[in-house]
């Protein structure tokens, strides 16, 4: 069903059954992608996921966010900001992590489980933590 659906869905795509999906018509999933239990994933700002991905259980990716700046009303009122979010080719994903709205992780990343993704990841870094800072790097020394 989700590949009828998604705007683009490539071959070799395991996505579990107790994944929760929503908005997949703005979804692009590449090739050799790896989508695990219970991963809450909300695309109605687009998400882009590349080729040869794997996401681990538990994980959570967003492309809204509420427009918080605005005090003349309640914050469940509030606006909501749609952001584009993007996980590149051969990322590695840990388990509960949460990536938030607009945030683009580079081809070779990888995000150390439990770790809160706020800002762009460089390629081949190795972050980790709350919010995930580049702790390493794929090629050996930082």
């Amino acid at each position: 069903m989700l590949k009828s659906l998604a705007k683009q869905y490539g071959d070799n795509v395991f996505v579990s059954q107790y994944a929760l999906l929503s908005f997949v018509e703005y979804f692009e999933i590449g090739t050799n992608v790896s989508i695990r239990e219970y991963c809450n994933f909300g695309a109605a700002g687009g998400l882009i996921i590349g080729d040869d991905v794997s996401i681990a259980h538990g994980t959570s990716i967003f492309t809204t966010e509420h427009d918080f700046q605005q005090l003349d009303r309640p914050m469940r009122s509030a606006p909501v900001i749609f952001k584009r979010t993007t996980i590149e080719d051969d990322v590695w994903i840990g388990a509960r992590s949460l990536i938030t709205a607009g945030v683009t992780i580079v081809h070779g990343a990888v995000v150390g489980g439990g770790s809160v993704v706020t800002e762009d990841v460089p390629p081949f870094a190795i972050v980790a933590g709350v919010p995930a800072k580049v702790i390493g790097s794929r090629h050996g020394a930082e």
